[in-house]
């Protein structure tokens, strides 16, 4: 038996680089194509997921993505902006907006029966363009075009508070006990904190006046917020004494969604440059964090990301064209190898195995062939790591060479990532110079624009009205070969709001140049 052991042990440390990466993970248990989505939201009880396509309220089983019907109201005259669940989950309330005079009205659907079973008019002079329910179910929370936030009592029917605030709001988001409304918007430089109760405000200072803020969400038990910003970054603070308690770093472009886990215990941040992050959400340092606990990627800028309430999967929505969204399932690989059940497959684990090895213990017969043989092996090594021990160690110029033979024959990477994952990129498909067409297109308050490059280049990206007059840069930096967006959210150099109308926007990146026009309706 030592004999053979020893052997196993070997052959185990032949195959050990192998190991499972922290990319590795998590899975795709489930995709949805959807047409023009907005971000949306789980049921409280996490067995639903609600996204906005069409001017439908998509309803979706949160563990399938299987469509379990919308929520429409046939109105020519209306478009729905915005919804939310309540806190109990039997109810979800949508913004709709007329189409000429912007008259807010908030419908109330029965999620159950999918009709609607109440409305309330909002009589306001602003433009409502998002509502949020407090976790109490007492308040809307709106964004309003251009100027701030408003809070509506339900009971009461009308506005109760309109805090201050100078500029367009990106995020807002509830304390758990709905005692504090967070929110952040344009070169807002900070997060205010408003008090529901007391009436009164206070704020984190967190960026530069001249960045933004995208994003935002409290910690399940309300001590921490994490923001996500233009800049790229991730941060969290300590909401009580308003400090920065950390910021991660690795994202390529701005980041728009944020989200705790529902024990607290890690942070999902999702780009627009198509990624997903995964953060331990203790960390409490002063410099930067890099190394994230997992970094997942699909085609498109992720616009939404959100952990489902039960822990154990969340969703992504990425912008895989101008008209086509994708709505992925994630979820944690289940480790079938963790034979002693402390979340890591590693040399405890593989002593149990061993000592199985030949046997008929179903516990370790991983492929269910009614024997625990070398096949059960190969499963048990591609699952063992990350945390038990290190890879066969790289040289920068072998990994240099290994990535030059690679790209002369793509299909060696299958073997190059068994060995060493996440040392050797898989080549992608070729790419063109393009600029494509801003979507939505016309478009209010935001569009975006993406281009694509051949090469490393000189980059500038700017807008000029119909006359040909400068009226904003959106790019002017050297970039690398890939696919890039940029969000023009309607003003000039300065910061001003633009006018409806016809705008122009070129692209210049070497000797490729592009033109092409756009549409803003107010």
């Amino acid at each position: 038996m030592k004999r053979f052991c020893a052997v196993l042990s070997a052959v185990f440390c032949l195959f050990f680089s192998g190991q499972l990466t922290a990319e590795e993970s998590f899975e795709v248990v489930a995709d949805v194509s959807i047409s023009h989505a907005i971000p949306g939201s789980f049921s409280p009880d996490g067995k639903r997921v609600a996204v906005l396509s069409d001017n439908e309220i998509k309803i979706f089983d949160a563990q399938t993505l299987e469509e379990l019907g919308s929520l429409v109201r046939e109105n020519e005259y209306e478009d729905v902006y915005s919804f939310s669940f309540s806190p109990d989950g039997k109810t979800i309330a949508s913004l709709n907006l007329h189409h000429s005079s912007w008259a807010p009205v908030v419908r109330m659907w029965d999620v159950e029966q999918k009709k609607e079973v109440a409305n309330y008019v909002i009589r306001n002079k602003f433009v409502f363009y998002s509502i949020t329910f407090s976790p109490n179910g007492k308040l809307f929370a709106f964004k309003i075009l251009y100027t701030g936030v408003s809070l509506w009592d339900i009971e009461k029917q009308q506005t109760v508070e309109e805090p201050n605030w100078d500029g367009e709001v990106n995020a807002l988001t509830f304390s758990p006990d709905s005692r504090t409304l967070a929110y952040a918007g344009q070169r807002s430089g900070g997060i205010y904190l408003w008090d529901v109760i007391e009436k009164t405000g206070k704020k984190i200072n967190s960026l530069q006046k001249w960045d933004s803020i995208l994003s935002l969400a409290y910690s399940p038990d309300g001590k921490k917020i994490v923001a996500g910003g233009d800049d790229y970054m991730v941060r969290t603070y300590d909401v009580e004494s308003r400090r920065e308690l950390a910021t991660f770093a690795g994202h390529g472009n701005g980041v728009k969604s944020v989200a705790f886990s529902p024990d607290g215990k890690t942070i999902l941040s999702g780009s627009w440059d198509g990624t997903l992050r995964v953060w331990d959400a203790d960390v409490d340092q002063r410099l930067p964090v890099e190394q994230a606990l997992a970094v997942l990627s699909k085609p498109g800028g992720v616009i939404w990301a959100a952990f489902n309430p039960d822990g154990k999967t969340f969703v992504a929505l990425h912008l895989n064209n101008p008209q086509l969204y994708q709505l992925y399932l994630w979820r944690e690989v289940v480790l079938v190898s963790d034979f002693n059940g402390d979340g890591a497959v590693n040399f405890s684990d593989f002593i149990m195995f061993a000592g199985a090895f030949g046997s008929t213990n179903p516990q370790f017969d991983l492929n269910n062939s009614g024997k625990v043989d070398f096949a059960d092996f190969l499963i048990f090594v591609g699952e063992f790591g990350p945390r038990a021990g290190k890879p066969v160690p790289l040289t920068p110029e072998s990994v240099q060479l290994g990535q030059e033979a690679l790209n002369q024959n793509p299909l060696s990477w299958i073997l190059f990532n068994h060995f060493w994952p996440g040392q050797f990129l898989q080549p992608e498909a070729p790419i063109a110079w393009e600029l494509s067409q801003n979507f939505p297109n016309p478009f209010n308050p935001e569009t975006t624009i993406s281009y694509s490059l051949m090469e490393p280049v000189s980059v500038t990206l700017q807008m000029f009205n119909i006359q040909g007059q400068f009226i904003r840069s959106l790019v002017n930096a050297s970039q690398s070969t890939g696919r890039y967006s940029v969000i023009w959210d309607g003003k000039d150099e300065l910061g001003r709001s633009v006018s409806s109308g016809v705008y122009v926007y070129r692209l210049d990146a070497g000797n490729f140049s592009s033109v092409k026009r756009l549409i803003l309706l107010k």
